[in-house]
C-alpha cells in the first residue's frame, strides 16, 4: 500500500477526484515481479488518491485495440484510501480474474474508463521502455521513467531515469479555442514530436509527426467539448485538456 505522506502532493493534484488514477505500468518486465503462475508480465498499477474506498470494479481498461472489463463480485476490486492495486495485463485471462485480454505496446494509449467503455477516468500514452523499468507518476502530478520499479508500494520517483517534459518548456494556446492550437516546442525537445488529439471516448482523432517546427492543429471539424491533447518524443509525454467551443 502506498504510504499516506508520501503521496499527500498526488492527493492535492487530483483533490476532488473521485475516481482511481493510473499509477505506474511496466511493458517489459523480465525480473521484477511475477503473477501467481511464476510469469514475468506486463502489469499496470491502479491507485486510490482519495480519502475514502472506491470500488473498481466495472470499471473499463484498453488500448488502442482492446477492451477489458475488470470483473464484479470480488471484494479486492474496493480500493481503501490510498491503496493500490495491480492487474496483469498479459493477454491470458483463463489465468484469473485479474488478467486483462492484452498486453502493453509502445506509442498506443491506456486508458481506464467507466463501465460503459466511454467516459474516461484516466489515461496515458505508453512510450517505449526498456526491460525491467517502469513508468510512473510523482507527486509533482507528472509521468516519469523508473529504473527502479514498485509495484504495489511507494513509486520510486528518486530513480527517474528520463524526466517528463516540463510543462515550462512547451507553449500550448488557446486551450480553449474554436478553430486552431499552436504548439511551440523549445530546441532541445525537436528530435521528433508526435501530436496526437483524442476524444473523451479515447479514439485518436489526428495524429501527426513533426521535426524542428511549430505545430498548428486544426479543430475546426470537430464537435463541441471536451477533447485531450497528447504530445510526446522518445522519452517523454504530456497531456493538456483542449476545449472546442463553437
Amino acid at each position: 500500500m502506498k504510504q499516506v505522506s508520501v503521496f499527500i502532493l498526488l492527493f492535492i493534484f487530483y483533490s476532488g477526484y473521485t475516481q482511481v488514477i493510473l499509477s505506474e505500468f511496466q511493458s517489459s518486465n523480465h525480473s521484477t515481479i511475477s503473477d501467481e503462475w511464476g510469469d514475468f508480465d506486463d502489469w499496470i498499477e491502479l491507485y486510490n488518491p482519495n480519502n475514502h474506498a472506491v470500488n473498481i470494479e466495472g470499471m473499463v481498461l484498453k488500448n488502442n485495440a482492446h477492451i477489458w472489463g475488470i470483473p464484479t463480485g470480488d471484494t479486492n476490486t474496493l480500493l481503501s484510501p490510498y491503496s493500490c492495486f495491480l492487474i496483469w495485463a498479459d493477454h491470458e485471462e483463463s489465468e484469473g480474474l485479474f488478467h486483462a485480454n492484452f498486453r502493453l505496446s509502445a506509442s498506443e494509449s491506456l486508458i481506464i474508463c467507466e463501465s460503459d467503455s466511454n467516459t474516461v477516468i484516466d489515461s496515458v500514452e505508453i512510450p517505449s521502455l526498456a526491460d525491467d523499468v517502469s513508468y510512473g507518476i510523482c507527486p509533482d502530478g507528472k509521468w516519469r521513467i523508473f529504473n527502479d520499479p514498485s509495484p504495489m508500494e511507494e513509486n520510486n520517483c528518486e530513480s527517474t531515469v528520463n524526466q517528463a517534459i516540463s510543462t515550462n518548456d512547451i507553449l500550448i494556446y488557446p486551450k480553449i479555442t474554436r478553430d486552431k492550437i499552436y504548439v511551440k516546442i523549445p530546441d532541445n525537445l525537436k528530435d521528433r514530436v508526435v501530436v496526437k488529439m483524442i476524444s473523451v471516448s479515447g479514439n485518436i482523432l489526428t495524429e501527426k509527426s513533426f521535426v524542428s517546427e511549430e505545430p498548428t492543429i486544426s479543430l475546426e471539424t470537430y464537435n463541441n467539448g471536451m477533447y485531450i491533447l497528447l504530445l510526446s518524443t522518445k522519452n517523454n509525454i504530456w497531456k493538456e485538456k483542449i476545449i472546442k467551443l463553437k
